[in-house]
């Protein structure tokens, strides 16, 4: 068990460490974006599945690695419900920091996610 959560703490820093550095250089040039796009994807997919290997061995994670993976779920939950709610009953106001605020989010619980990963310990 150890070793596979190593393995996967490794993946999530080298795909994270890709993911933030192609989107700091996106500051200076906006043609690094597409390979912050290109790297999300996996990034995604990966912590989406860590994620839920988490949820199946959560009475093995450690008591404050509990607390982090509950306080992620209700945030991740909330965050799809607005942007549905958002998506289907409010589309017809256009708020620009609304906006960029649905697309951050995602970023922002992804380095949540990293925070989770590094600081869980097995029992």
């Amino acid at each position: 068990m150890k070793k596979n959560s190593s393995i996967a703490i490794w993946i999530n820093r080298i795909l994270i460490t890709l993911f933030i550095g192609s989107l700091l250089f996106a500051i200076f040039d906006s043609e690094y974006l597409v390979y912050s796009f290109l790297i999300a994807f996996p990034l995604g997919v990966f912590q989406l599945f860590s994620f839920l290997f988490s949820i199946i061995r959560y009475k093995k994670l450690a008591s404050m690695a509990r607390k982090y993976v509950l306080i992620y779920s209700v945030v991740f939950v909330a965050y799809l419900l607005f942007t549905f709610i958002y998506l289907v009953y409010l589309k017809s106001f256009y708020f620009v920091v609304l906006e960029y605020g649905m697309q951050f989010i995602p970023v922002l619980l992804s380095l949540f996610w990293t925070f989770i990963l590094e600081t869980s310990k097995y029992e």
